[in-house]
């Protein structure tokens, strides 16, 4: 893990130009650029030049590489972004030496040189800077990251049957939360139906009440249906009939006012249903959440365990 602070560490000759002011500063959040090179500190002319190249509004550190290392290890620039720029590979060395913790290093721009080995077209090394760098990774190889690869594999590996009942679970889960989906929606529907329903049944109740009132007054039931008979109202004078007639509507109300009363249960359940239905949907969703953190609290540890290491 980098010392506190440290997000990027990079060994360039020119120590602060285009390419590190602009893409790497903004490719790594930097918010502040330090340059750590004794020639360089030493130099006030070199630094007064550097520090014009430094963005607008990101902070800058000059020091000497003994300098650099101290107040890196210390912590002190903790809360902050430090893009860390070098000059060669022995001051890389020297801050590792100094206790400073570097996870990797982007090697830059180092010019041809007397002695020097072409690494690549922009990088030109001393035998001993290659030897250096080679010290200051002292401990990472590639045999030693597939060592840790396979390391991990094998711990993926062995979580693969706690993953697979994990899977199932989660297979069952979203099952029963698709049919309590279904189930809520063919309930709604039907809550709707019932309603339309209760509607009609209101106006009947209405009509009947009508019909009656009219049949109080009037002492007769002008050009109405008989809900028994079908025979229409309008010219009967047989009292027996216009009794019966009226007997029959006071039938058909008692009969739709209990169908509403029957409703009006059915719609009282069914809401409860509904509402059962809801609170079943969010304790699925808990049990669900549930189910993935526990598999990331079981394996994410792990994971970036070994990928740290």
């Amino acid at each position: 893990m980098a010392s506190k602070g440290l997000v990027h560490v990079r060994i360039d000759d020119r120590l602060i130009h285009g390419q590190v002011a602009v893409y790497w500063c903004n490719a790594v959040g930097a918010t502040r650029i330090m340059l750590a090179n004794d020639a360089m500190y030493d130099n006030e002319v070199q630094k007064a030049a550097l520090r014009l190249a430094v963005p607008a509004g990101l902070k800058s550190s000059f020091l000497d590489v003994k300098t650099a290392a101290s107040n890196l290890a210390a912590g002190k620039y903790a809360g902050q972004r430090v893009i860390l720029v070098v000059r060669r590979p022995s001051d890389v060395l020297r801050l590792i030496d100094a206790g400073v913790e570097i996870d990797a290093v982007n090697v830059g721009n180092v010019p041809a040189r007397e002695g020097t080995v072409s690494l690549y077209k922009t990088i030109n090394l001393l035998p001993e800077e290659i030897e250096e760098l080679k010290e200051a990774v002292e401990g990472t190889s590639i045999d030693e990251l597939d060592k840790r690869i396979e390391e991990l594999q094998t711990v993926i590996d062995e979580k693969k049957e706690y993953l697979l009942s994990k899977e199932e679970e989660y297979c069952l889960l979203i099952k029963r939360l698709k049919e309590a989906d279904y189930e809520k929606q063919r309930i709604s529907d039907n809550v709707c139906k019932f309603h339309l329903l209760m509607e009609n049944y209101k106006s009947d109740i209405e009509r009947l009440d009508f019909i009656e009132e009219a049949h109080n007054v009037t002492e007769q039931l002008l050009d109405v249906e008989c809900p028994a008979c079908h025979a229409i109202s309008k010219g009967v004078i047989d009292a027996k009939q216009k009794e019966l007639c009226h007997k029959a509507f006071l039938a058909e109300k008692r009969k739709t006012k209990i169908l509403m009363a029957d409703l009006g249960a059915t719609l009282e359940n069914a809401e409860i249903n509904k509402t059962n239905i809801e609170i079943e949907n969010d304790k699925l969703l808990e049990d669900i959440n549930r189910l993935v953190n526990d598999m990331n609290e079981s394996l994410r540890p792990v994971i970036d365990s070994k990928l740290e290491e």
